[in-house]
């Protein structure tokens, strides 16, 4: 295991609107959420100069007949494969928001992969407009990011803590900032109490904003947002803290090296199909293809 932290040579958020290409059938729906991902993908690639080894999937919301082997899984792969040259090697949602950490550390330690992309997708197939706020995460904001990394040392991953999940990531966290100083700490979009909480114990000069009021919560991809908001306009080489938990009781917590290269973007896009159709393409890069799985990593 390296002793470096992961350094973060990308990130990419794509904010869509709900529903998703609602005007679409089913099947077509399926192809043209995974179009969108891949030519993500490929662009991060491109504008990063990285050709990953691995493609790893997350997700908290998407359907979950993308989630097992079958016809719309095959359908989903194949579009992203056919966008960005990268065929996913599984699919996590298990561990929901956290799961790009267990990603990440799965690539590193598992698999000993260098160079990894990990791609967050939550949009509503299903036009599930419950899903747009709940009772105790409120508003909910959807999209796809894709994150390339140089792996290091694994990330900390924790859970399931029945019903401590947010306390638990805040000790890690201040645990962290007390023996190793305090550093931009992103964590996830939260709202009332939970916010007053996270500024109740972590270093307040260290904090990134909270978001909540403008995005909503965004799933896996809040730290990233946070990320992106503040370097996208003054690269840097820095050292982060990024965080994330799940409403079923896990969390993750991991230094991230910012590469001053890095490339950084947030884009809003309408939901409708022909507006998922002007997204603009790069070249797809070359990679190694790898078999879809569905473990439950750990």
């Amino acid at each position: 295991m390296n002793g470096h932290a992961p350094r973060l040579r990308a990130a990419l958020h794509w904010r869509i609107e709900p529903p998703f290409a609602a005007d679409l059938a089913w099947d077509e729906r399926v192809s043209a959420a995974g179009r969108v991902l891949g030519t993500q993908c490929a662009q991060a690639c491109e504008r990063a100069g990285f050709a990953p080894e691995l493609l790893l999937l997350n997700s908290t919301m998407l359907s979950l007949a993308l989630t097992m082997p079958g016809p719309a899984t095959r359908r989903f792969d194949d579009a992203i494969a056919r966008a960005c040259g990268l065929r996913p090697a599984a699919m996590l949602n298990a561990y929901q928001c956290a799961s790009w950490g267990f990603a990440l550390r799965h690539a590193a330690f598992h698999r000993g992969v260098r160079r990894v992309a990990i791609a967050i997708v939550d949009v509503d197939l299903h036009e599930m407009a419950w899903q747009r706020s709940h009772p105790v995460i409120g508003d909910c904001g959807f999209g796809v990011t894709t994150l390339l990394f140089e792996t290091g040392r694994s990330p900390r991953c924790s859970g399931p803590h029945a019903n401590s999940a947010f306390n638990e990531l805040l000790m890690a966290a201040r645990a962290h900032q007390q023996a190793q100083g305090a550093r931009p700490t992103f964590l996830p979009f939260v709202r009332g109490q939970l916010a007053a909480t996270a500024t109740r114990l972590l270093a307040r000069d260290s904090l990134a904003p909270n978001r909540y009021d403008r995005y909503g919560h965004c799933f896996g991809a809040d730290p990233w947002i946070g990320v992106i908001e503040r370097y996208r306009d003054d690269p840097q080489d820095a050292a982060l803290l990024a965080g994330a938990i799940a409403y079923n009781g896990y969390f993750t917590l991991s230094d991230v090296a910012l590469d001053a290269s890095a490339a950084l973007g947030f884009e809003q896009f309408a939901g409708d199909a022909a507006s998922l159709g002007r997204l603009p393409r790069a070249a797809a890069p070359r990679a190694r293809p790898a078999s879809h799985l569905n473990p439950a990593l750990s």
